[in-house]
C-alpha cells in the first residue's frame, strides 16, 4: 500500500473511531481527534472490546487487541491498524 493510500486509510480509521466513541459515550465525535490519547477517551475494557469487534467487521480483518494498548494516541492506533490491514 503506498503512502497516500495508507494516509487515507488512517484518516478513515480515525473518523470511524471518533464516530464509534462518540456514539457509545454520547460525545460529539468532532471533538475526538487523532492526537487524543486513547486511555483518556473514557472507554472501559468492554467498550474497547466492542470497538475492536465492530472495527474487525467494518474492515473485514482480524485486529490484534494489543494495538489498543501499545499505541498512545488514536492516530497512532489508526496508523498501526492501517499498516496491518489492507482493504
Amino acid at each position: 500500500m503506498n503512502a497516500v493510500m495508507q494516509d487515507s486509510q488512517q484518516q478513515r480509521i480515525v473518523y470511524w473511531c471518533a464516530e464509534f466513541i462518540g456514539k457509545v459515550l454520547n460525545l460529539d465525535p468532532t471533538t475526538i481527534g487523532p492526537d487524543d490519547e486513547f486511555d483518556s477517551l473514557g472507554l472501559d475494557s468492554a467498550l474497547t472490546t466492542s470497538m475492536i469487534i465492530e472495527m474487525e467487521n467494518w474492515l473485514h480483518a482480524e485486529i490484534a487487541p494489543s494495538i489498543f494498548f501499545e499505541q498512545i494516541t488514536l492516530g497512532d492506533i489508526a496508523a498501526e491498524v492501517a499498516r496491518r490491514v489492507r482493504t
